[in-house]
């Protein structure tokens, strides 16, 4: 079972007995030794549990403002709590919603799409993705989500939302890593 599987069903789980190697006890004492905001992280896409989204905003920011501080990236707190809302919201959007993750145009009220070929053809190909299947953020669609007016700097906000999304993707896979190192340790005599 992968890690992420692992770690949502003990989250989610209301029966935390042992079994034969871990239980989902060690899985959640495990991320115990992750870093706040990796375990909040962690939480918050395995598990599931939105409640912890307001606690992964603030301590995102915390992250943002400390990183930006040696990078000589400057945010302020405000700017800072935006920045964590919106790459957080990016970061959890994984696929294409104009395509669902097919890289393809879809029909009118389907979730398939308009033809099945071999080869991808450029004019089937999602305009939105580029036949990627990923999510791709519009530089309109993240002014709507923060509430920005016009006179923003695209290029200012768009450099932290990637720098929030980088670090916040850098602590989830850490604490994803600090769980597989626990359980192996535990494994060893």
């Amino acid at each position: 079972m992968a890690s992420n599987e692992r770690i949502g069903r003990a989250l989610n789980s209301n029966n935390l007995r042992q079994d034969e190697l871990h239980s989902d006890v060690d899985v959640i004492a495990a991320l115990a030794f992750a870093s706040r905001l990796g375990s909040s992280l962690q939480s918050l896409k395995s598990g599931g549990h939105l409640n912890q989204l307001p606690d992964s905003v603030y301590l995102l920011s915390l992250a943002l403002i400390r990183s930006g501080r040696r990078k000589r990236i400057g945010i302020s707190r405000d700017k800072a709590e935006i920045v964590s809302r919106q790459a957080l919201l990016e970061w959890l959007i994984q696929i294409c919603r104009s395509c669902n993750g097919t890289g393809h145009r879809l029909s009118d009220y389907t979730v398939k799409p308009i033809r099945h070929l071999r080869k991808k053809n450029s004019d089937d190909m999602c305009p939105h993705c580029n036949g990627t299947g990923k999510f791709m953020p519009t530089w309109a669609w993240r002014r709507q989500m923060m509430s920005l007016d016009g006179e923003e700097s695209k290029a200012w906000w768009e450099k932290r939302i990637e720098f929030a999304k980088e670090i916040a993707d850098d602590a989830y896979h850490g604490a994803k890593r600090k769980v597989t190192v626990q359980l192996t340790d535990l494994l060893s005599p």
